[in-house]
């Protein structure tokens, strides 16, 4: 058995969490694989060391060791080499974490293959201009289109299957999957969806309306995006976070991409339970 591990070394206790890893991974006879760039942090350890793309090609499963940023970008290099990702939170929610710090111990179920797999979507991206694309990725959270510095709300529309559905004056508009629906979504003022769902929410922004509303789409909807500032003010696009520019005229096709991430599931939790300990901060209830 193989495990490569993914620590982000920027969180406080990452480091000292994947040296964990990698010890209880030996006592559990599983082989524990590194990226190269970290290996000056490791070279104690009795570890492998790979570059990144043929680490994440040997494996069996990814450990990803930080916040739920970290989880969210170790799991898209992971879903193309269909690999599991077991999330050990290192950060402040960690929603998206699979075990904290001290359950390390409980890998063991890993090893005898004791857990479940929470398969989520991941939205496929592309801004368009002239029929040619300018930009493409893939979005596990969500993918917005935001105002920049200035404050002038932004002329939003949306369309869905070549339909509008939507137009206001707002700080932008977003899109996301059931699993980013407790991320931006949330605090712009959109449901909780269950992650084992799949659709496509659409939430504006600080819309300047009274009537405007989040709307949920079935999972094979197309929906286009268009956002204008009025003096040549800047529109930004962000994907799981990571910001572009958009060039005029530009429109933003979004979808239900065909690959999907899978989550690593050692504990009998539910998203209910997740939601109570994470963001109301009590276990179950009954």
């Amino acid at each position: 058995m193989k495990w490569t591990v993914l620590p982000n070394l920027t969180r406080k206790d990452a480091r000292e969490i994947a040296r964990s890893v990698c010890r209880q991974g030996k006592a559990l006879g599983a082989v524990c694989i590194l990226c190269e760039q970290i290996q000056p942090e490791f070279a104690q350890e009795e570890v492998c060391f790979l570059p990144e793309q043929e680490a994440l090609q040997a494996c069996d499963f990814v450990i990803s060791i930080g916040g739920d940023g970290t989880m969210i970008h170790d799991a898209k290099l992971a879903a193309p080499f269909h690999k599991p990702v077991l999330g050990i939170n290192a950060g402040r929610l960690g929603f998206m974490a699979g075990l904290e710090p001290h359950e390390i111990a409980m890998l063991q179920s890993l090893a005898e293959n004791h857990f479940t797999i929470d398969r989520r979507m991941l939205l496929d991206v592309k801004l368009e201009k002239g029929g040619q694309v300018c930009y493409r990725a893939q979005c596990i959270n969500d993918v917005a289109v935001v105002r920049g510095e200035s404050l002038r709300l932004l002329e939003c529309s949306a369309a869905c299957d070549g339909k509008p559905v939507a137009k206001y004056m707002a700080d932008g508009m977003l899109v996301s999957t059931p699993t980013g629906s407790t991320a931006y979504s949330l605090s712009a003022g959109g449901p909780v969806i269950d992650p084992a769902l799949e659709c496509l929410l659409l939430t504006p922004v600080c819309a300047h309306t009274l009537l405007s509303r989040p709307m949920v789409f079935r999972a094979q909807a197309h929906l286009a995006l268009s956002a204008s500032a009025r003096d040549g003010d800047g529109v930004y696009l962000s994907c799981d976070g990571e910001t572009v520019e958009i060039p005029g005229g530009c429109t933003l096709h979004v979808t239900k991409a065909e690959t999907y991430a899978d989550f690593i599931r050692i504990k009998n939790d539910t998203f209910i339970d997740r939601l109570q300990a994470k963001f109301w901060g009590r276990g179950p209830t009954g």
